[in-house]
């Protein structure tokens, strides 16, 4: 939680150059649908706190996080 991530970027270039040099490209998905897909609401649920769930909805809310910013998984 100390540093930023947050990039702008084109999507469509980078797996089309991701493709070219042999990756496997998965999505861009929104950030809540991925999270979700891996069990944060689960995590949240077993921390049990205020703290967790208010994380847990900004990270995924629609209103907050969770449509704003998009994850795409490259492999190969």
């Amino acid at each position: 939680g100390e540093a930023d991530l947050t990039a702008h970027v084109d999507f469509m270039a980078l797996a089309g150059a991701a493709r070219q040099e042999g990756a496997e490209v998965s999505g861009p998905v929104e950030q809540g649908e991925f999270l979700l897909s891996l069990g944060i609401a689960q995590r949240a649920e077993r921390l049990g706190t205020p703290d967790a769930q208010a994380a847990l909805l900004r990270l995924t809310g629609a209103d907050q996080m969770g449509m704003l910013f998009r994850v795409m998984l490259l492999s190969g």
